[in-house]
């Protein structure tokens, strides 16, 4: 090799041969899948500028407004559109947003100093009067959104100046940063909510990183780069595409065939083939999410609370993890899966046990059996547990029927309660009081099932207000031993997050929500 070196001719003619070799490869077209348009803009290794991503997704979003949206499928979407005053870190971390930095002086008070020079997509300005109009708005009680029982224990908001925003709470309010990471604490226009008005649900105008061009329901959500985006250079993708795919094979397929650059599911039963084929990089990570039966308490059967009680006991949980799930994720048993601090790993209320199922239907009045109609979306996945369930339930004497709807129906059903049961699932939060007080409280906004028990709502309160993670962990297990009675959300499952793209995707970095965040992707 030293000799090599110590010849400069050969040197100079091996630099060259290099140089030429780069210039051919840069002019030559990449072969892409799941994008369009082109890439550059950056060095080489970096970020590069340019072209549309395809993202597979499992449903149409069902509003577009985040102060009115209580559904899983319309969070995939909102990253892209919105930025939130603070932001969720990759190890769970609550970091710098739409706020710069803030300050908390006391335990209720929190004071934020915003980001200047922020536009949102219609070009008005984003500062702290803005940012207040947008919490009165949350908090009117006369609108009734789904998000004023995540902020209902805020006191004052307070202009302090232009960019500095002053909240004060009643009482000392543990999630309240994390709270703000989600749909509580993205920023919309108030010129745009006040233009459109109800229309403002499907013409969204936010800060964030890509504006809505277009969207055709059951088929695709369109989006182009916001090139007023605060967060310079980002972001790199020139647009992105979701395109609509309800059937999970049918999206994995699409992935595979290059239609798509990313889907936010594999099925189950193909997670070990996708990782084990070395064509894709598979982001993941531990979900806070959960899979339930939801029981409705205004409705018969389930306002009778054994009848809730005999189909917990009748379904075998562990059957569906190992031959529905392959055992990807976990049995879920409570509102905390195993990646919040509130878990409880002994806590099992509920196993097959077809004598206590009995006794439960006998203690209800329904000695014989009886019958109910669940709803749920139509999806091959949801449909073979559902069947499994109904398999499970027929052997006890429970006459299951099933009743398939698109995701705007379901959510429909469960907004008006007039349901039996549903089949659904909550996305999860990074806090524990994410998963619970909206649900499960007295006067929750996603309390669907009208559980009224004041004991419980007496701890999640308490929850709330607690200063230690050690107080907090142990009224949210006294919690999960009241709702587990009540049996109003039957637990089935608990996902793994797993975001399967092409390879060419880079820069994707999934967050222990699970939400897809494109704004510093980029295509090679």
């Amino acid at each position: 090799m030293r000799s090599v070196l110590r010849n400069k001719v050969f040197a100079f003619a091996l630099i060259a041969l290099l140089l030429a070799t780069t210039l051919v490869a840069g002019c030559a077209k990449p072969k892409t899948t799941g994008q369009t348009g082109t890439t550059g803009g950056t060095t080489a290794g970096g970020p590069k500028r340019g072209g549309t991503l395809t993202v597979g997704i499992s449903g149409d979003p069902i509003t577009l407004d985040p102060h009115k949206s209580a559904s899983m499928t319309d969070r995939n979407y909102y990253y892209q559109i919105y930025d939130p005053l603070v932001t969720l870190g990759a190890d769970g971390s609550i970091q710098p947003g739409l706020a710069e930095k803030w300050d908390n002086p006391d335990p209720k008070t929190y004071i934020f100093h915003l980001r200047t020079g922020v536009k949102f997509h219609d070009g008005t300005d984003f500062n702290a009067t803005i940012a207040k109009w947008n919490f009165d708005r949350m908090l009117d009680p006369k609108a009734k959104l789904p998000r004023l029982s995540e902020i209902n224990m805020i006191d004052t908001v307070t202009v302090t100046d232009a960019n500095t925003l002053k909240i004060t709470l009643k009482t000392p309010y543990a999630p309240f940063l994390t709270v703000l990471t989600d749909r509580s604490g993205m920023m919309v226009s108030k010129a745009a909510v006040e233009k459109l008005g109800d229309d403002f649900a499907r013409k969204p105008v936010g800060t964030g990183p890509f504006i809505v061009t277009e969207w055709t329901p059951k088929s695709q959500v369109v989006l182009r780069r916001f090139d007023q985006y605060w967060d310079k250079p980002k972001p790199y993708l020139d647009g992105v595409v979701y395109k609509i795919i309800p059937d999970e094979t049918v999206r994995l397929t699409s992935l595979k065939t290059g239609e798509v650059g990313l889907i936010d599911t594999i099925p189950p039963k193909d997670v070990a083939s996708v990782k084990a084929s070395g064509e894709y990089t598979v982001a993941e990570s531990p979900s806070q999410a959960y899979d339930y039966l939801d029981l409705n308490t205004k409705q018969p059967p389930f306002n009778n609370k054994a009848l809730r009680q005999a189909v917990a006991w009748a379904i075998d949980r562990q059957a569906i993890q190992q031959t529905v799930y392959y055992n990807v994720g976990a049995v879920a048993n409570s509102p905390f899966p195993a990646s919040l601090w509130a878990h409880d790993p002994n806590f099992v209320p509920y196993t097959r046990d077809v004598a206590k199922a009995k006794a439960a239907m006998a203690a209800g009045g329904q000695p014989n059996g009886f019958s109910f109609k669940l709803t749920m979306t139509n999806t091959p996945l949801n449909v073979l547990v559902g069947q499994v369930i109904q398999g499970q339930l027929k052997e006890v004497g429970i006459d299951m029927q099933l009743d398939l709807v698109d995701s705007s129906a379901l959510s429909a059903a469960l907004t008006s309660g007039k349901y039996q049961a549903c089949r659904a699932g909550w996305s999860g939060r990074a806090d524990p009081d994410g998963n619970v007080y909206t649900m499960f409280t007295t006067n929750g906004s996603i309390n669907y099932r009208k559980l009224s028990n004041k004991t419980l709502d007496d701890l999640l309160e308490k929850a709330r207000a607690a200063t230690t993670q050690a107080e907090r962990k142990t009224l949210y297990q006294q919690a999960a031993q009241i709702i587990a009675d009540e049996s109003v959300l039957v637990f089935i499952h608990s996902d793994q997050f797993l975001h399967p793209m092409k390879k060419n995707v880079k820069g994707y970095k999934m967050i222990s929500d699970g939400r897809i965040r494109l704004a510093g992707v980029w295509l090679e």
